[in-house]
This record gives structure tokens, C-alpha cells and sequence, in this order.
């Protein structure tokens, strides 16, 4: 539970990420 956790919150905090630069 915890490593899926940590992938989807990767997932989300690199596409944040993306989101901001692109900003």
C-alpha cells in the first residue's frame, strides 16, 4: 500500500511539477 501510495503521489507531484514550469 505504501509503495503505491508513493507512485501515485510521484505521479501527481511530477505532473504538478510539469504544470508549474509550464506556468
Amino acid at each position: 500500500m505504501s509503495r503505491k501510495s508513493s507512485r501515485c503521489l510521484n505521479s501527481k507531484s511530477r505532473l504538478n511539477t510539469l504544470i508549474y514550469r509550464t506556468r
